[in-house]
């Protein structure tokens, strides 16, 4: 199986990607969130944590731009009647934390603002992965402000993987900060990581 793909993207489109790696083109489906309009074609390398779907008429790539995403999309894929395009619709419309969270709140009402989501589906993501989400439900506390901050660093056109671990490495040495101090350090941290 592919597990993860590292290269240059070569090419964009709705939900899609086109990685080059050591010259061979790989088509992966992705969430709209792991390209991010500063994401350039030709400029940026990027690192997806992959999922193969094999059928018998097709074998698919789905890329993430964590493990986390990945893992939540297979657990949503499990769920009958959601096949890999619905789960990839949803994690275009909140990452793993916060979907996890909906999902431990048992938040329906959040998660059938997502296109394609009604209140049975919602329910039924609800009940069958209530129990297995736990640990990747995020807090109201300091995990917010990081998801906010990944938010604002990824429409600054920051690569989602480059942001997400300058955010993880300022959270780790010093939890707990303020949304306006953790922007500030994670953008100095992603300014000392390009030097």
């Amino acid at each position: 199986m592919i597990a993860q793909l590292r290269g240059r993207l070569a090419a964009r489109g709705v939900n899609q990607a086109v990685l080059d790696v050591g010259g061979v083109g790989y088509l992966v489906n992705v969430p709209e969130r792991c390209l991010p309009p500063g994401v350039r074609v030709g400029e940026t390398e990027l690192t997806l944590y992959t999922w193969l779907s094999v059928r018998e008429d097709a074998l698919e790539l789905f890329g993430f731009s964590n493990p986390q995403d990945r893992e939540l999309f297979k657990l949503l894929i499990s769920i009958n009647g959601i096949g890999p395009k619905a789960g990839l619709n949803i994690l275009s419309s909140m990452d793993a934390g916060a979907l996890a969270t909906a999902i431990a709140k048992a938040d329906d009402a959040r998660l059938t603002k997502v296109q394609g989501v009604g209140k049975k589906t919602a329910s039924r993501i609800i009940l069958e992965l209530r129990e297995k989400v736990s640990s990747l439900a995020t807090s109201d506390g300091p995990d917010n402000e990081e998801a906010d901050v990944l938010e604002v660093l990824e429409g600054l056109g920051c690569r989602p993987d480059e942001a997400r671990s300058a955010v993880e490495q300022v959270a780790r040495k010093s939890p707990g900060l303020g949304f306006d101090d953790l922007l500030a350090e994670s953008l100095a941290a992603l300014s000392a990581a390009r030097r």
